[in-house]
């Protein structure tokens, strides 16, 4: 196994550092070496192997599923690590692995007051713009692993892949289904040192998320009646992004009993249409569930300014709209890694007699 050099920068000299292994990207696994396949239920996209002493993971590229994204031996957990997205910050301190995070990205984006104190007394590095990050900030901070989330065609990381420092592709957010997503818990447990808690914590939420599905379509038999048409989003300049029916967001929709509008459309991702298609396929919609950053929520007055042709949308004129204002909503630090606590606010919003007593957790009514 090949040890991995990472460098430090002082102002008066160069130090380079051997250091122990703990994570490579590439690994061969010894002939004779038995190990035992840990069984995911869900996630596609991810092999992880027990040995005694490691854990082997194979990472499959997602956009092309013959070839493989990175593969990694995992002998001890990381301690000291650089984190780009906010989704994993949140999961990490779930994991109460908080004090693992030695810096951040994007901070402007993430709502965690604890992240924003570290920063502020100096235990966690801001090491700015996720697409652009200060490399000698990284330097200085001398993380033991980088976490970022891989795109298609992105050219690779820059200068960060000179440093030697381990890069976790995290390409947890392009698998097909809620819980193939947040299946990839087990392997930021593993990750760092606390599989059998991250094990648990999936448990609970598969059984909570398959719970939810089975009272929905419980609900859905003894009433026999349509389910509730819904669409989704908003215009943005002169495009409506609206997620495709096999997205996470389409499944949810699917799984909360509600009629999507676009459930036809079998894209995993999000589609970006004209918003004379969205209107027109949204305007006899039940219910209009929006995600918006502003510094005050929004109500029928200002949303209708906003673009005088949501008013004439059947939900906007029966007041059956929800909106989830990011500006201040833990929405995308949460809801990947806790797809059962989304799914409840959308039954809660499709069929409220489903759940009496839960209030929404993301979502709120439009108010006047």
């Amino acid at each position: 196994m090949h040890k991995i050099i990472r460098i430090k920068i002082y102002l008066s000299a160069l130090f380079v550092l051997l250091l122990m292994c703990r994570c490579t990207h590439e690994s061969k696994t010894p002939c004779g070496d038995d190990g035992d396949t840990i069984r995911m239920k869900y996630a596609k996209n991810i092999t992880i192997i027990r040995y005694d002493d490691r854990y082997h993971v194979e990472l499959i590229n997602p956009w092309d599923t013959t070839k493989t994204l990175n593969t990694y031996d995992i002998t001890e957990p990381f301690k000291h690590t650089a984190v780009y997205s906010a989704v994993h910050c949140s999961l990490i301190d779930e994991l109460n692995e908080f004090d693992k995070i030695a810096a951040i990205c994007d901070l402007e984006y993430i709502h965690m007051d604890k992240i924003h104190k570290g920063v502020e007394n100096g235990t966690i590095a801001d090491i700015g713009n996720s697409m652009a990050p200060n490399i000698e900030k990284i330097i200085d901070c001398n993380p033991d692993a980088i976490l970022l989330s891989p795109f298609e065609n992105s050219g690779g990381y820059g200068q960060i892949e000179k440093l030697g420092i381990p890069i976790i592709e995290c390409a947890d957010y392009m698998e097909i289904s809620p819980l193939a997503r947040a299946e990839w818990i087990k392997f930021y447990g593993i990750l760092y040192g606390c599989y059998e808690k991250s094990c648990t914590m999936f448990d609970s939420i598969e059984q909570k998320y398959l719970a939810l599905k089975d009272s929905c379509i419980q609900y859905q038999k003894n009433k026999k009646t349509l389910q509730p048409s819904i669409t989704l989003d908003m215009v943005t300049s002169s495009t409506w992004y609206v997620p495709g029916g096999n997205s996470t967001i389409g499944i949810l929709m699917k799984d909360a009993c509600g009629d999507y509008v676009f459930k036809e459309r079998k894209e995993n991702g999000s589609l970006a249409l004209s918003p004379e298609t969205v209107f027109d396929k949204s305007y006899d919609a039940d219910i209009w569930v929006i995600r918006y950053t502003k510094p005050q929520d929004f109500t029928y007055s200002t949303l209708s300014k906003e673009n005088p042709a949501y008013s004439k949308m059947k939900a906007f004129k029966q007041h059956n709209t929800y909106g989830c204002n990011l500006q201040y909503v833990a929405f995308f630090e949460e809801t990947p890694f806790h797809p059962d606590r989304l799914l409840k606010d959308f039954i809660k919003i499709i069929h409220p007699d489903i759940l009496p007593d839960y209030n929404l957790r993301y979502y709120k009514k439009i108010k006047e």
